[in-house]
């Protein structure tokens, strides 16, 4: 027990030791997830991601996964169009750590514009 207490003041001491590395690499804001009501996914579909300053367009992944913004923190509007569904929109906070923002897993489902 004794050494165990002895540990722990040292692992808190390692952030001032071995400070965090941070990498170039940039990480994606939003990973959207985009369904119909049914919970298929929704490919093609115009993805837009904005805050008060801009809007740019989000670039779809996988099919129905849509990548939004590039190191953006903060609070965002991701909105999506697709043929055949009326569009819709969800807002998202992004944090961020010492180095990079904290992706948010996000989803969102279209109803179907013939409904």
């Amino acid at each position: 027990m004794r050494s165990i207490l002895f540990i722990v003041p040292m692992l808190a001491a390692c952030d001032e030791i071995f400070p965090s590395i941070c990498t170039n690499e940039a990480r994606t804001s939003v990973m959207l997830e985009l369904t119909d009501l049914d919970g298929a996914p929704i490919s093609g579909a115009d993805v837009t991601v904005s805050n008060d300053a801009f809007t740019e367009d989000c670039e779809e992944w996988d099919d129905g996964d849509y990548a939004c913004g590039w190191e953006m923190e903060g609070a965002l509007i991701v909105r999506a169009d697709a043929e055949g569904y009326l569009a819709d929109s969800i807002d998202v906070t992004v944090d961020s750590d010492e180095c990079h923002i904290i992706t948010e897993q996000a989803s969102l489902t279209l109803e179907d514009a013939a409904e």
